[in-house]
């Protein structure tokens, strides 16, 4: 499986820069390629690792572009996400029973301790991975909005839901499998909320040509 994200410059914040690096870090574990959007960060680089010269907040339309160019299963996710290696053995019963793509909600972790087996869920519905094949981010490619970014905070419903509609049975859901983490912080910065308050057709799967 291949990992396409956008991420924060690291020398904004501490609390991201550690984030981001302990997600890193997971990704590497068993990402075949990782594709990044942003300015290199020579603390984010290694083999695997491409950067794509991006603003803060790119366009979902260009990173399902990318992730459509990538051979296999790639999965979009938020770049303070750790995923377990466990998403290989997720990988494999998805190309074996034929699911194209796939989502997670994220089990929420104290990054000061990373004990993971006191992870929970609570009431956040949040998702922040979307894992699909490589012709199923072609489709959703050809009919994403130009103007629909990242920096918002209903994106990921929408994908859900064209998941859902669109693949039926073929899109699973695999939160019960606890593999996918987000860290407990403070703050969010979401600039594209007010805009997709005004458009609301940007986040409405069954507007899209």
């Amino acid at each position: 499986m291949n990992a396409v994200s956008s991420f924060r410059p690291l020398a904004q914040d501490e609390e991201w820069k550690r984030n981001q690096l302990l997600a890193k870090r997971s990704w590497e574990v068993w990402a075949r390629a990782i594709v990044l959007f942003g300015a290199e960060d020579r603390e984010l680089v290694s083999r695997k690792t491409v950067f794509i010269p991006s603003e803060q907040y790119p366009a979902l339309k260009n990173m399902a572009a990318m992730a459509s160019s990538l051979p296999g299963f790639t999965a979009i996710l938020n770049a303070d996400i750790v995923v377990s290696q466990d998403i290989r053995f997720l990988e494999r019963m998805m190309q074996a029973r034929g699911k194209v793509c796939a989502s997670s909600r994220r089990y929420h972790f104290d990054p000061n301790t990373c004990k993971w087996d006191e992870a929970t869920l609570g009431d956040d519905r949040g998702r922040d991975i979307f894992i699909a094949r490589q012709d199923i981010w072609r489709r959703l490619t050809r009919v994403l909005p130009e103007d629909l970014r990242i920096g918002n905070a209903r994106w990921d419903a929408a994908f859900v839901k064209w998941f859902r509609d669109e693949f039926g049975d073929n899109f699973i859901d695999f939160t019960d499998r606890k593999i996918v983490f987000h860290p407990v912080h403070e703050g969010r910065n979401r600039p594209y909320d007010e805009m997709i308050a005004s458009k609301p057709d940007l986040v409405d799967p069954r507007k899209w040509i």
